[in-house]
């Protein structure tokens, strides 16, 4: 029940996000319904879904997460040009990194009978 919610969380924000940036830009329907559109709409989604659900175990790494996906649009800060990419995807390695030492953790401790 509570992964149907991080889906529908993860579809309004990358929904939300994928309808700022064609406004922003001006965008017709036709522009929107391309390749390109439907890739970063996918990214979008699973980077959403992905902060959502690091938002339920730790309010802080979520909202970090959940904000850091917005330095990925390239029209909202123009004068960049493409510096703020590797901030997002060193957070999001770093909560995938996180989660697997955890999940190691209790791997180990399970086996140990600590």
């Amino acid at each position: 029940m509570k992964d149907k919610k991080l889906f529908k969380g993860a579809l309004f924000c990358s929904i939300s996000l994928i309808l700022l940036i064609s406004t922003i830009n001006r965008y017709e329907i036709n522009q929107l319904i391309t390749i390109t559109s439907l890739v970063s709409f996918m990214i979008y989604y699973f980077l959403f879904y992905f902060s959502l659900k690091a938002f339920r175990i730790n309010k802080f790494l979520g909202l970090i997460l959940f904000l850091s996906t917005f330095l990925l649009v390239p029209n909202l800060f123009n004068n960049d040009n493409g510096q703020l990419f590797p901030i997002t995807y060193t957070l999001f390695i770093s909560y995938f990194l996180l989660t697997l030492g955890q999940m190691m953790f209790k791997k180990w401790k399970k086996r140990t009978e600590l």
